[in-house]
């Protein structure tokens, strides 16, 4: 088993543990084949991240997409950014335990966070929409020169104001926004 496996299985394990205590994620998702669909769905971001980007995750939760995309890019810097005290809290265990030096985790709300310094992406996962129209104008002035905002979604009409849209694996749609 690669060095890469072994840490995608501990964080996967990880996640159940915790979430057998402290309700991290919900009963549908918590077992391994939840999970592992998770996982899977995070990694849809990696083409449309360069080699050696400053990634913001935003509302990381237990680390979907940014952990994910950190053991498969260990050359991108990733953010981790949570508002809830316990679900950082795992986050900060989860980047101990894996020793991901690239990874760094913030607990602040997103309304009063700003990046110590621009970002080249900023990944978006379950965000419903509301929010989303009141945020993109925010996220947008994290942005470094030529950076975008990423959002996942698995209806392309949630994402009509992108400047790009693009279909992924599993019926999911990426939207791109400069």
């Amino acid at each position: 088993m690669s060095p890469q496996t072994r840490k995608k299985t501990r964080y996967l394990t990880e996640i159940q543990r915790w979430s057998r205590r402290l309700s991290l994620v919900g009963p549908s998702r918590r077992d391994l084949k939840g999970l592992e669909q998770l996982y899977r769905e995070s990694l849809l971001f990696l083409p449309l991240i360069p080699k050696g980007s400053r990634v913001l995750d935003v509302g990381s939760g237990i680390g979907f997409p940014g952990i994910p995309l950190a053991l498969e890019r260990p050359d991108v810097h990733m953010v981790l950014l949570e508002p809830r005290a316990r679900r950082a809290a795992f986050l900060r265990h989860i980047v101990l335990h894996l020793a991901l030096s690239s990874v760094e985790v913030v607990e602040a709300p997103l309304e009063s966070y700003t990046p110590s310094s621009p970002v080249d992406r900023v990944v978006v996962r379950a965000l419903p929409a509301g929010p989303w129209k009141q945020l993109k104008k925010r996220f947008r002035t994290w942005l470094a020169p030529g950076g975008c905002l990423l959002r996942l979604e698995s209806r392309r009409e949630d994402l009509h104001d992108a400047v790009s849209v693009y279909p992924v694996n599993g019926g999911f749609w990426i939207g791109e926004y400069r």
